[in-house]
Parts: structure tokens; sequence; C-alpha cells
């Protein structure tokens, strides 16, 4: 079995399973909060759920979101869900 890898990392270590934090914040500033205290953990990915966005029909405001996510955690790979 090969592991999935991003930017020639593997998202796993050995044999642990890779770690992925959820970002359900409603608002942009939540979403923030969120992101930054799962960064400090050393998760191995991000994930924001943005079907819990509360703006999530304006296309503007979710890409500037996805970017200021990406901004406080920039080391980590970011999977973009919606449900």
């Amino acid at each position: 079995m090969r592991p999935i890898t991003v930017r020639g990392t593997p998202l796993a270590r050995g044999a642990l399973p890779a770690v992925c934090v959820p970002l359900v914040g409603r608002t942009r500033a939540a979403l923030l909060r969120e992101a930054t205290d799962a960064a400090a953990l050393g998760p191995d990915l991000l994930e924001w759920r943005v079907d819990h966005y509360q703006a999530i029909v304006d296309i503007d405001a979710v890409v500037a979101t996805a970017r200021a996510i990406k901004a406080v955690a920039p080391a980590l790979p970011f999977l973009f869900t919606r449900r």
C-alpha cells in the first residue's frame, strides 16, 4: 500500500493514520479561530466543511475565506468539502 502524499510529503507517519481536523465554523472569524487552534495541535491536514458556512452562496466570500484559512496554516494541506 502506498501512502497518500501532498507535495512529496506523506500525510501519515509510518503505520499511524493521518489526522484531519475539520473546520465547521459558521462565520469567517469562527473559522479562522478554529484553523489557528487546530494548526497549533499539529494535524496532518485541515478540512473546511463549507456546508456549515453561513455565506456559502457568496462565492467571493468563500474564496476569500479559503485563502484566509490557508494563510493562518500555510504548512498544512487543506481539504475543501461540501457534503
